[in-house]
């Protein structure tokens, strides 16, 4: 079969008859990506796509039949649905399939390839044929790649990740490379098996990287490295560092990791675009509550341009390019990759912070006072044989955490009325204040290597997550963890770069401001 796709695919790139009446055919492994699919088709080639009427069908041959009957009736023949929720079929199933689809319906011509005048525009026929490629490869062998095909294709490039294990590797590597001339050594298939761990199953590979888990995968990295060659002049690297490729940063979206390759090349960007400029300042306290200074990017009209057009071209989040930035400048001082910053937090609450939530700066860190007008860079600095010295997290905040968990005075010292109404306002009264006092005694009894500090970002908030590495808390209250000391801690380290850099972006009116991820 892979010899006759092959051929099929030679005379498909061949073919320069084809009209605007012949039907596109695509084929979607997940049902929740089809309608993406569908609309980004839709916009790319401005065509008239639908979702045919075939979800009501019960076997193979009758979906089957129901789309030779359709003929060329209608553009789309998406089969995401059935392949995923509707139908269940095994691999062999999709490829008998498949196979049958291709050679006996007249759904495998390409629109997109023929513009307004009727000519075949060489260009768009490859980049469809590229996309019909990646639509096979989705349905009959389980291969999931990014869902917005438009962006997947737009550099020459195909990607995939294999999910089941039992791919040919050499075979779909030859296909790819005789059909559409990808270089072999330097596009790679990355497989990832379906039984193994996340982190057994990473594999960095030339040019690009693939990261997922086991119900998603995405394509990373879209368009970086021209961006970068193009901001720095200079050409691709041939591979990322090695203690950047194989360290673990626990840095965090939605509950997923990223890989180190994102934080390095957001770093690699920031130095080219030059915001390391950017200043950390403090903001008195204005309220009569005593509130703690609070942190606020203090940044130019060309550095925000610049920071802009980052988020905007590179798909890169503000907030990783801050992140990046920030472990830039621990690096430079400690010499350490696999640090993520955590910030210093005192015993006070700023009001609002449940719902504004504000970067804080702690007035102690055992026995060193903070300079109010001293940035958080050159603070670390002063006192980095301190802070590096006495924490052992791997992945840390900054003493006042770490001195709490260790020290009975800090959590006398703790607000405790705040944090606990801070909680009752969530939980209501499922939450007691006992409860709150047994989970804080559990925590001082463990060894500060036993937790982690992860700072992500969830539903449009930076959090931060404090981790029992042990596993889970077997301990009857101690299952409320979330609903205590996390929560307590989400509250005083929520990052506000969200905010700051947000709403100096939508203040520039020259700005052509769009949506994209903070």
């Amino acid at each position: 079969m892979m010899n006759e796709m092959l051929e099929l695919f030679r005379q498909i790139c061949n073919n320069r008859d084809l009209k605007k009446e012949d039907n596109f055919f695509v084929a979607g492994g997940d049902s929740m990506k089809a309608g993406r699919i569908i609309s980004i088709l839709q916009e790319r080639y401005q065509a008239e796509l639908s979702y045919p009427d075939i979800f009501t069908s019960t076997t193979i041959q009758e979906i089957i039949d129901k789309i030779k009957t359709k003929d060329s009736e209608i553009p789309t023949v998406s089969l995401a649905h059935y392949a995923g929720k509707k139908i269940p079929l095994t691999i062999q199933q999709k490829e008998i399939l498949a196979h049958d689809i291709l050679y006996k319906t007249n759904a495998f011509k390409i629109i997109a390839s023929v513009d307004i005048h009727g000519e075949v525009n060489e260009k768009r026929l490859k980049q469809s044929i590229r996309d019909v490629i990646e639509s096979y490869l989705l349905f009959s062998t389980q291969i999931q790649i990014e869902t917005d095909l438009y962006n997947c294709v737009a550099e020459d490039k195909v990607r995939f990740l294999w999910r089941d294990g039992d791919a040919n590797d050499q075979d779909i590597q030859l296909w790819l490379n005789e059909v559409i001339g990808i270089e072999p050594d330097r596009y790679k298939v990355v497989f990832y098996h379906k039984e193994s761990s996340l982190q057994e199953s990473r594999l960095f590979i030339g040019l690009h990287h693939i990261w997922g888990d086991e119900s998603t995968a995405k394509i990373v990295l879209d368009g970086i490295w021209n961006r970068y060659r193009a901001y720095t002049g200079q050409d691709y690297v041939d591979r990322l560092p090695p203690s950047f490729a194989y360290q673990q940063f626990s840095i965090l979206q939605q509950n997923e990791e990223k890989e180190p390759y994102m934080a390095f090349w957001n770093k690699k960007l920031a130095e080219a675009t030059n915001i390391s400029s950017l200043k950390i300042m403090h903001n008195e306290d204005t309220g009569a509550f005593q509130e703690p200074e609070y942190v606020e990017l203090q940044i130019t009209e060309d550095e925000g341009r610049q920071l802009h057009r980052m988020a905007k071209e590179c798909g890169s989040s503000l907030y990783s390019i801050f992140l990046s930035l920030y472990k830039l400048l621990i690096y430079e001082i400690t010499n350490k990759n696999d640090v993520l910053i955590g910030f210093p937090i005192r015993a006070g609450a700023k009001s609002g912070a449940s719902t504004e939530p504000g970067l804080y700066v702690s007035q102690s860190i055992s026995t060193t006072a903070v300079d109010e007008k001293e940035s958080i860079f050159h603070f670390v600095k002063r006192n980095q044989q301190e802070i590096f010295e006495n924490i052992e997290f791997s992945v840390f905040p900054f003493g006042y955490i770490a001195e709490m968990i260790d020290n009975d005075k800090a959590w006398k010292e703790l607000p405790h009325k705040i944090h606990f109404n801070y909680i009752e306002e969530e939980y209501e009264d499922r939450v007691s204040e006992d409860l709150i006092v047994n989970n804080l005694n559990f925590l001082k009894q463990q060894q500060l290597s036993d937790f982690e500090l992860i700072i992500g970002k969830k539903d449009s908030q930076f959090r931060a997550s404090f981790v029992y590495k042990k596993g889970k808390f077997e301990t009857g209250y101690v299952q409320h963890i979330r609903t205590s000391f996390e929560r307590m801690l989400y509250r005083f380290l929520a990052f506000s770069l969200e905010k700051t850099i947000g709403e100096f972006i939508r203040k520039e009116e020259e700005f052509e401001y769009e949506e994209f991820d903070l």
